[in-house]
């Protein structure tokens, strides 16, 4: 069952403020009212696939299945995100606004 591994809040200083990385290495970006027309909330990719690329220019489609190996490109991708900031500060799923916690929980169920 997918898990929510990280929730990132930038504090606002984009449109999209929250980022959320699940155990699959998924990620959905969500402003505060994600259901509203002039809100924000959709897939914004995978961790792993985005390494792939970057890194040795892999095609997204050679991704591990090793639950062990995908953890550890997880776990090194949050990391470095909490070091550089880019993506703002890790807050617990109680902070997030009620309507980003419901678009977090209609992902984990789909």
């Amino acid at each position: 069952m997918k898990k929510v591994r990280a929730i990132f809040d930038n504090g606002g200083q984009t449109f999209d403020r929250y980022t959320v990385i699940f155990s699959d290495g998924e990620m959905i970006g969500a402003s505060e009212h994600p259901f509203s027309p002039a809100g924000f909330g959709q897939h914004t990719g995978n961790l792993i696939d985005n390494y792939q690329r970057n890194a040795w220019g892999g095609r997204g489609t050679d991704r591990p299945t090793n639950k062990r190996e995908i953890n550890r490109w997880i776990t090194v991708d949050i990391q470095n995100f909490k070091k550089s900031r880019n993506i703002g500060k890790l807050i617990k799923f109680e902070q997030l606004p009620e309507d980003v916690q419901k678009f977090v929980q209609q992902e984990l169920t789909e």
